[in-house]
């Protein structure tokens, strides 16, 4: 166990753009310092008649995954324009570390994410097993056909 200033969580949002139902989905990745990891998937917007799949993983080597939070959470925070462009998918990346305050890193459409944030987003997204992406896939595809049958 690694000593309590050392403990985070990291969790990382994704939302579609505007698209008509059942064609959006939402899932979110979370991964602490012990290394368990868990995927929860929306096959549509979320709602009380919507399923969340849930699949936790294990991340066995948490050094890429820490290396490229810090480089996140030093860097400045991306300035916002005025007016954010439309359409698009969007994101929200927010890390807990010890007894602190869970902290927002970025919150906003993913083409205005820094290459520090992408990064992270894409080892997030590659550190959750392809068994489990295929999973969702295959669930999602049950609940799109189930959807255009209704």
């Amino acid at each position: 166990m690694r000593p309590q200033e050392e403990t985070f969580r990291v969790a990382y949002l994704h939302a579609d753009g505007s698209m008509p139902p059942p064609h959006h989905t939402e899932w979110q990745i979370t991964v602490n310092s012990a290394g368990e990891g868990r995927l929860r998937y929306w096959p549509n917007y979320p709602a009380p008649d919507v399923p969340v799949w849930e699949r936790g993983f294990v991340v066995e080597d948490l050094s890429a995954l820490e290396a490229a939070l810090r480089r996140v959470e030093a860097a400045a925070p991306p300035q916002m324009p005025a007016r954010l462009p439309v359409g698009g998918s969007i994101c929200r990346v927010a890390c807990l570390r010890g007894e602190a305050a869970e902290r927002v890193l970025f919150s906003g459409p993913h083409s205005l994410a820094s290459a520090a944030l992408r990064t992270l987003c894409g080892l997030l997204r590659a550190l959750t097993p392809a068994v489990v992406w295929d999973e969702m896939a295959r669930r999602r595809e049950q609940y799109r056909r189930a959807w255009e049958a209704d």
